[in-house]
């Protein structure tokens, strides 16, 4: 299933190039946080949820990671093999049109997941579904990294405080941290959670 309004917005963003966010640039946050998780984590699988352009998957495979990126627009998905090209990347990095709530991937794949701006564009009643799909692809340990908006930012879709973050997720994942950006109009929460051993 993928929502008629968001398909239209995103069709037309990638259409237009008009969308308002780095096409090939990692965030600074990202960045930093594979970092951290290289200590437990130096190599595997990576999903990227919602990839967009392909930014942070290529980014992944060029630290030595099997990268895997998916995005519902066909649009997005060129251009992130166009840009894997143009960088010289072939063997690691896979990427496919795909949709959060019908995986094609079996328990426990992954090493690390990350989403950068896809969570509050679900449905509330799809929530389940889709915290329930990322913790079944990634392994015992594995690490979570999620980029939503909040509730200070007040979007077309929906908003997320620390709150409901800890309270979404704390069945099968530590939430390790949970750090607010500000940057324009945007504010954004940036999360970094690990798979319980016991979920």
């Amino acid at each position: 299933m993928i929502y008629k309004r968001q398909r239209k917005f995103f069709s037309e963003a990638y259409k237009t190039g008009e969308h308002g966010w780095p096409a090939e640039i990692p965030t600074r946050t990202v960045v930093r946080f594979l970092k951290e998780i290289k200590i437990e984590k130096p190599e595997g699988e990576v999903l990227d949820i919602g990839c967009g352009e392909g930014r942070h998957t290529i980014f992944f495979a060029e630290n030595g990671y099997d990268a895997y990126g998916f995005d519902m627009e066909l649009l997005a998905i060129k251009s992130a093999k166009r840009f894997a090209k143009i960088k010289g990347i072939k063997k690691n990095i896979h990427l496919f049109i795909g949709n959060i709530l019908s995986l094609p991937f079996s328990h426990n794949i992954f090493d690390i997941a990350i989403d950068y701006g896809c969570l509050h564009h679900i449905k509330k009643s799809d929530l389940k579904i889709y915290i329930e799909n990322v913790s079944m692809v990634l392994k015992e340990g594995s690490f979570f990294v999620l980029s939503v908006f909040s509730t200070k930012f007040k979007h077309y879709d929906h908003f997320f405080t620390k709150k409901d973050i800890r309270q979404l997720f704390k069945k099968a994942f530590n939430v390790l941290k949970v750090e607010e950006e500000k940057s324009g109009l945007h504010v954004f929460y940036h999360c970094l959670m690990q798979v319980k051993t016991d979920r």
